[in-house]
């Protein structure tokens, strides 16, 4: 018997035969030189894709590093990939919003208002 586990996606080929998320188990069959034959289950699991969502708001003009990464204005989404101890990937996808404000001065007085 031979069990594993494969990260989302991934694949493996084991005599001759190719595992992956459509073909999680077979019986491979080998022949030792005496003519004898040692047949073996294969059972694979495959991890689930682990996701995650970062969404944030930043003030007009600034940014920030996530992951490598600089978001602003300019770069308002992504996908950052990180590698768990077993060594799968994990996906966060990024979304930032610009915060908008006016200011308005009136007779000396400085107001910040949201839009």
């Amino acid at each position: 018997m031979f069990d594993t586990t494969i990260c989302n996606g991934a694949s493996f080929v084991f005599n001759g035969t190719t595992y992956d998320a459509s073909n999680l188990s077979g019986t491979e069959v080998f022949t030792a030189a005496s003519g004898c034959d040692s047949v073996v289950t294969v059972t694979v699991t495959e991890s689930p894709l682990i996701t995650g969502v970062f969404d944030t708001t930043i003030c007009n003009g600034a940014s920030f590093v996530f992951n490598g990464t600089t978001y602003d204005a300019s770069n308002l989404s992504g996908t950052e990939v990180f590698t768990a101890a077993n060594g799968c990937d994990s996906l966060v996808t990024v979304t930032v919003t610009i915060r908008l404000f006016v200011i308005a001065i009136n007779y000396g007085s400085v107001r910040y208002y949201d839009l």
